[in-house]
């Protein structure tokens, strides 16, 4: 089963590319959680949950994320945009070394309404 609603208008704004990149498409390239190279664990617990592709917007964000770039990703309510940048987050807290002990690991910053 895949949740995915309608194709959506979407924008990402790559801030980290020379010069930067916007790229507008209604179809991202879909294709399994698995191949966006998420850890393992990770991939499970979506499938568990029953998301079997990733929408268009994270199809597009992931693997910008995992390579380290900076990017705004605009599109409507209820396409996946938490999940496009929270999943590369928790895989890289997945693959990464402790840290000194009580030191940020994560900043999460979110706009008010």
């Amino acid at each position: 089963m895949s949740r995915r609603p309608a194709h959506h208008l979407i924008c990402l704004r790559i801030l980290s590319s020379e010069p930067p990149v916007v790229v507008c498409d209604r179809e991202g390239n879909l294709l399994s959680f698995q191949e966006l190279q998420l850890a393992s664990p990770i991939v499970r617990a979506i499938e568990a949950c029953g998301y079997d592709t990733p929408t268009p917007v994270q199809a597009r964000s992931i693997p910008e994320v995992l390579a380290g770039r900076d990017l705004i990703a605009s599109a409507q309510t209820g396409t996946g945009k938490t999940a496009a940048f929270m999943l590369p987050v928790l895989h890289k807290l997945s693959t990464l070394k402790k840290g000194p002990k009580g030191a940020p690991r994560v900043l999460v910053l979110t706009p008010t309404r």
